[in-house]
């Protein structure tokens, strides 16, 4: 039987202690992790100091997982305003673009992206799968 855990009755220390553990872990607990960015760190991400960016990051992973664009869009311009021009920001857009069906703005980013870095294999595979 699997134990319920009410994510929204825990600190912010135990919620950011859990949100790194799954990341340092490649757990993938997108429901969890939405919630709990929703009901304590989003509150508080402040607090977060340099950890914010990839509290952010793995949120938007998250949320397009859990189809929860609105969530995703909010990190996700948070992220840009941080870091304009990195790739990384780019690709998590391309991501959410097609999860939402925009298949050809999604290329058009990987585009942009294989242009800015012709010699990065990784562009051209997601442009291949895609």
């Amino acid at each position: 039987m699997t134990e319920v855990v009410d994510w929204t009755d825990m600190s912010f220390e135990e919620a950011r202690q859990t949100l790194k553990k799954w990341r340092e872990d490649h757990a993938r607990r997108s429901e969890e992790t939405v919630e709990i960015w929703e009901h304590l760190l989003s509150r508080y991400a402040s607090s977060l100091s340099d950890e914010l960016w990839s509290v952010l990051e793995q949120v938007v992973i998250a949320a397009i997982d859990c189809a929860r664009f609105d969530v995703a869009v909010v990190c996700l311009q948070k992220l840009h305003g941080k870091f304009p021009h990195s790739t990384r920001v780019a690709k998590l857009k391309a991501m959410r673009l097609e999860a939402t069906g925009k298949y050809d703005e999604a290329e058009k980013v990987y585009d942009q992206l294989i242009e800015s870095d012709e010699t990065n294999p990784v562009w051209f595979l997601i442009l291949i799968q895609s």
